[in-house]
């Protein structure tokens, strides 16, 4: 698999993700974890969402905000901006490097379920205020979409909230579109 990252200037580079797939084990998986949780009781989880508590989110007592066959949501442990989300799914697939073209109707409901809880708990907001996508080094090996409400929290969050000067957050746009040349290539190679 091979996806393209912006560096700091522009300049696109690419990871191989087979060579990161070692990093990664389903065993210990803490969203994983938080999924068996939330899948024996939600909780509703509304409670603190534009106040960006730690406190909020499921692996530290609270519950998912949402959740249906595919996918959970919650809180970011660690906001970087009013309303940050994690969409998850229950199909544990490590990393954005793992994705296929059979998985793009995966992500396009990871987005909508994204904006549509993001609406939810901040009425008014529009699409275009909305930041997804995912990183390239992510700190849990379980794929998870990050749904931020901008503006971002700070200079830290942009670090690693956005793509213009993040090389590790790469937007979802940029992986859907990945995954349709991988689609077309793989039709005309029949």
């Amino acid at each position: 698999h091979t996806f393209r990252l912006r560096h700091n200037h522009g300049v696109y580079r690419a990871y191989h993700g087979p060579a990161l797939r070692a990093r990664f084990q389903h065993k210990g998986c803490r969203f994983c974890r938080v999924l068996k949780r939330g899948q024996q009781s939600v909780t509703g989880g509304l409670e603190g969402a534009a106040g960006g508590d730690k406190a909020s989110h499921p692996a530290k007592g609270e519950g998912l905000l949402e959740m249906d066959e595919h996918v959970a949501v919650f809180h970011d442990a660690f906001p970087g901006a009013r309303i940050h989300l994690q969409i998850v799914p229950w199909k544990h697939i490590p990393s954005m490097w793992e994705l296929t073209p059979p998985d793009l109707p995966l992500l396009q409901h990871m987005r909508e379920v994204g904006l549509r809880v993001a609406c939810r708990l901040l009425p008014g907001v529009e699409p275009s205020q909305v930041r997804l996508g995912f990183h390239s080094l992510p700190s849990v090996p379980h794929l998870h979409l990050h749904c931020l409400v901008l503006p971002l929290a700070g200079p830290t969050s942009a670090l690693k909230h956005d793509p213009r000067v993040s090389p590790i957050f790469v937007p979802l746009e940029e992986v859907v579109q990945d995954l349709e040349h991988r689609e077309i290539a793989l039709r005309q190679s029949y």
